[in-house]
């Protein structure tokens, strides 16, 4: 066990020796790259797809990680793709991990929001639906919240880094992050929802701000959050 692990660490080393290397990385491609927060040594950031004439660029996303929030000097990946027509770029995705496994793994959780705005129901309708989310809307997004806290919170060595991601990281990424900044950072869906304006430069497509709001009434009605899930 202790001998693989020294290997993983090393060749992990190997892979990403570039990442403490204090590269300023202003590459328009990650624009919208921010870190998100640091969980003991565990890292979570989100971002666009990490591309290159259809390759993986992870030495432009781990430049880019880095400029944000400095990353350890030795770490492993974990790509949170969150594509769901994009096959060739999830098959490209893939591909790199299965051909890199010691730099990290890829977690496919297709991500389309909500079709309906909980403001099409009554409030008993909302409050049955919010509790229940699970069991209708297809990005799970209870479920997906605890796994990536979970994650965040076990120790590991070489420390993970988290790193959700659509194609552009705009709407289906800022679906995923606003879930977590209420969750899990003590932010109002006002606030959550203005982090991500200000990240995009403009508002959500609809799907999936329908999604954020849905998400919004669960923690409210699920699990007791003291939220206002309606914006002015």
């Amino acid at each position: 066990m202790m001998s693989s692990r020294l290997g993983l660490v090393a060749l992990a080393f190997a892979c990403l020796s570039l990442t403490n290397s204090n590269v300023v990385a202003d590459d328009p491609q990650f624009e919208h790259l921010r870190f998100i927060q640091q969980v003991g040594k565990n890292l979570l950031y989100r971002g666009p797809e990490p591309k290159e004439n259809n390759t993986f660029a992870l030495k432009q996303m781990v430049a880019a990680m880095d400029k944000q929030h400095p990353l350890p000097s030795i770490y492993t990946i974990l790509d949170v793709n969150l594509l769901t027509t994009e096959t060739s770029d999830i098959e490209m995705e893939v591909a790199f991990f299965k051909a890199n496994p010691k730099v990290g793994s890829i977690l496919l959780w297709p991500t389309y929001g909500a079709n309906t705005a909980p403001y099409s129901y009554s409030t008993a309708v909302i409050k049955e639906r919010a509790i229940n989310i699970s069991q209708w809307m297809k990005d799970d997004l209870p479920t997906r919240m605890v796994t990536i806290r979970k994650l965040l919170e076990t120790p590991v060595d070489p420390p993970l880094v988290i790193y959700m991601h659509c194609e552009c990281g705009c709407d289906r990424t800022g679906e995923m992050s606003i879930s977590y900044y209420m969750q899990f950072m003590n932010m109002t869906l006002a606030q959550a929802h203005k982090i991500n304006t200000d990240i995009i430069g403009r508002e959500m497509e609809t799907d999936e701000k329908y999604g954020m709001e849905w998400y919004c009434f669960h923690l409210k009605y699920a699990l007791n959050y003291n939220l206002t899930c309606q914006e002015d």
